[in-house]
């Protein structure tokens, strides 16, 4: 997404797109923190795990409707 330009693309297209990665970043941030943690070896109480756990599903739904965007642009 960060490497689209707004060249040939329709101005309500970008912004649906840019609004549905906002909408990723923030739906799969404490996964995003969980592999930063793991990657740097930081322990991780079951409490924050179980918050993981339990956006999974919403960060999921994201990343497919950013890829339908996608994929609708690119149509």
């Amino acid at each position: 997404i960060l490497m689209l330009t707004e060249d040939g693309v329709v101005e309500g297209d970008m912004d649906d797109l840019l609004e549905a990665e906002q909408e990723l970043q923030e739906a799969c941030q404490l996964l995003n923190e969980y592999a930063v943690r793991e990657r740097d070896g930081e322990t991780m109480g079951l409490l924050f795990k179980r918050k993981v756990q339990n956006s999974v599903e919403d960060c999921e739904d994201a990343i497919h409707d950013a890829e339908s965007k996608l994929k609708d642009m690119a149509s």
